[in-house]
């Protein structure tokens, strides 16, 4: 009976410890597997919004936009005046330099909404058109204050990425003085008329960082000036002064976007 009974109690000693062993293997096997999905999970997960994230950010992107330009400005332009006694007609051509500062908003880097500030010096010719080589030499200070668009229509051509169109309205001043004909250094004023500019421009940008570009910008203007009644200083006597001009300009230009 002893012999029986050791016999039995091996044999459930045996079955009992298999059991064990098979569950605790399992149980390893399954925290094993858990955490290598666990792990895929995190890479993956982490490796799809980074990817995201950074097409988003170079394609796509809205912020603020600043740009400032200078270069050359040349103005041309008819001038007419008549008083009581006297008619005068006479054209001018001026050349000099303009800067420019907009600021605004830029859209999904597929144009800006900006407004703007423009000044333009320079100096050229006053010729009369009644006397025969009647020039004078000319002074030229323009201002404008506009709203206007920049638009970059291409996405797809990597080489017509940096093209751009743009275009603005706005209110302008334009003031061309002349030496005196009566008075010894003094000047007279030419033309001081207020006005509507209407500007269009083609451009081209090199991306220098991710926000800066660097560009060249050709633009045309058109200058609707107001006709004004108005006392002239050459001829001394209330007059009718209207005027129509226009300008180009080739410039560089620093651009936020």
């Amino acid at each position: 009976m002893k012999k029986i009974a050791i016999v039995l109690l091996l044999a459930m000693q045996q079955a009992f410890a298999g059991s064990t062993y098979s569950t605790e293997g399992y149980g390893y096997e399954e925290v094993e597997e858990n955490v290598d999905d666990s792990e895929e999970s995190v890479y993956g997960t982490v490796h799809k919004k980074t990817y995201v994230t950074e097409n988003a950010s170079n394609e796509y992107r809205s912020g603020f936009f600043w740009r400032m330009t200078t270069g050359l400005n040349i103005d041309f332009g008819d001038v007419w005046k008549e008083s009581y006694k006297s008619k005068e007609a006479a054209d001018f051509s001026v050349a000099g330099d303009i800067f420019s500062f907009q600021i605004g908003a830029n859209l999904k880097r597929l144009y800006a909404l900006y407004f703007g500030v423009d000044f333009a010096v320079g100096s050229g010719d006053y010729c009369f058109y009644s006397y025969d080589d009647g020039c004078l030499e000319a002074d030229l200070f323009k201002f404008n204050v506009n709203v206007g668009t920049l638009l970059y229509p291409f996405r797809s051509v990597p080489v017509l990425r940096g093209v751009n169109f743009g275009a603005s309205v706005g209110f302008e001043g334009e003031f061309i003085t002349v030496p005196s004909t009566r008075y010894r250094d003094e000047t007279d004023m030419a033309l001081d008329l207020p006005g509507v500019a209407l500007k269009t421009e083609l451009g081209y940008t090199w991306d220098v960082s991710r926000r800066i570009s660097l560009g060249v910008e050709f633009n045309f203007t058109f200058n609707f000036l107001i006709s004004l009644n108005e006392e002239d200083d050459r001829l001394g006597e209330d007059t009718d002064v209207s005027a129509e001009a226009y300008s180009i300009g080739i410039l560089f230009n620093i651009m936020h976007r």
